[in-house]
């Protein structure tokens, strides 16, 4: 009896611990947060479970009710504050003017912002003459604009993929407004090591490094595959020989005299 609990205790200790597992709330094609996350699980050995929701409201309400461990890309506000444990900053979102021409705020009259964002108070600060129309998700976005209520909406990278692939252009605007770093956020008082933890690993250069380089990899193939498909929607025959004449732009585009 006395050898086979020692055989059972000897059984117990060799079995490997299991890998913590966390529930990273996010949008579809919210690039960044799972980069970070990758990026983690990778570092630190535990295993990440991505969970989509349709809103940037339902991710943090997900975080706010334990249904979900951590969401990434959060603005810090003192009413969050108040439901939410905040890391240091991490990172500045990408953030885009999305609409039908490659316009910028000094050009709009009216722009859509999506509900319960900093956007609203960035644009107030820095385009005050600016009209203000608040929506909800992808499908108000997108019906604000085919409808010409507004000029463009802003919204964060993760609309980047399906904005373009609808026909739309994109123009960047983290250098036209003040957006503010963003962090990582756990239910209030809860995962508050691996807050700091995540986030000291994240500030390394290495990974701040890899995270522009796997966004700007994501927008160059999404912007590639969205040429592709306007191409498609042209009324020409792509089986036949196309001729494509560049603008002359020296040194890179030069023309002949006689136009060749």
């Amino acid at each position: 009896m006395v050898f086979a609990c020692f055989l059972l205790s000897l059984s117990l200790k060799a079995e490997p611990e299991q890998a913590p597992n966390y529930k990273v709330a996010t949008e579809a094609d919210d690039v960044v947060t799972r980069v970070l996350f990758d990026a983690v699980a990778e570092h630190f050995g535990v295993s990440i479970q991505y969970v989509n929701y349709s809103s940037f409201d339902a991710i943090l309400d997900s975080v706010a009710n334990g249904e979900s461990d951590f969401a990434a890309n959060i603005t810090y506000t003192s009413e969050r504050a108040l439901k939410f444990s905040y890391s240091r900053p991490t990172n500045i979102e990408y953030t885009y003017l999305y609409g039908l021409n490659d316009a910028t705020l000094g050009e709009a009259s009216v722009v859509g912002v999506p509900k319960d964002t900093i956007y609203a108070e960035l644009i107030q600060q820095n385009y005050p003459e600016l009209l203000q129309v608040p929506y909800q998700g992808h499908e108000e976005a997108v019906a604000l604009l085919r409808s010409g209520q507004v000029d463009g909406v802003v919204d964060a990278i993760n609309q980047l993929k399906p904005m373009l692939l609808e026909g739309f252009d994109a123009k960047l605007l983290n250098d036209q407004i003040s957006i503010k770093p963003v962090s990582i956020v756990s239910q209030k008082g809860s995962h508050l090591d691996e807050l700091s933890t995540f986030a000291n690993f994240i500030h390394d250069e290495s990974v701040q490094k890899h995270l522009r380089e796997q966004v700007a990899l994501y927008q160059f193939e999404l912007r590639q595959t969205a040429l592709r498909e306007s191409i498609k929607r042209l009324p020409i025959d792509l089986e036949q020989p196309l001729t494509i004449k560049f603008e002359s732009i020296f040194p890179y585009v030069v023309y002949k005299e006689d136009g060749s």
